[in-house]
């Protein structure tokens, strides 16, 4: 319960900072269509790709229902960028488009030097 407190808290600080350009360039969700009708459905065969919410083109594959959830992953990769931001900089916006378009293949195992830009 803590954790979830702590991880709201940071969310809510990271998303409200008003001069920051990083996760805020996340946040126009134009395509809610999408990621609504982009869920793991339990009935259909694994691996199944599903949108990742609030970046354009990126998606993850998903062994199972129950690992990596899209928005749980959505919220890492906003954290990333924030931190991202932080200590190298993004005036030009290449990674915040760049992880737009980011292609997650899961698995059991972290395997992070697979990671696509599509």
């Amino acid at each position: 319960m803590l954790k979830k407190i702590i991880v709201l808290i940071a969310m809510l600080c990271l998303v409200s900072c008003p001069g920051h350009q990083g996760t805020s360039a996340f946040l126009s969700n134009d395509y809610k269509r999408i990621y609504k009708t982009s869920v793991c459905d339990e009935n259909r065969e694994f691996p199944q790709m599903i949108m990742i919410p609030f970046f354009e083109d990126a998606t993850q594959v998903v062994p199972n229902c129950k690992t990596y959830p899209k928005h749980q992953t959505a919220l890492a990769m906003m954290v990333f960028y924030h931190h991202w931001v932080k200590y190298f900089g993004d005036s030009d916006l290449k990674i915040n488009e760049r992880s737009k378009k980011l292609w997650l293949p899961g698995g059991p195992k972290r395997k992070p030097q697979n990671w696509h830009i599509i």
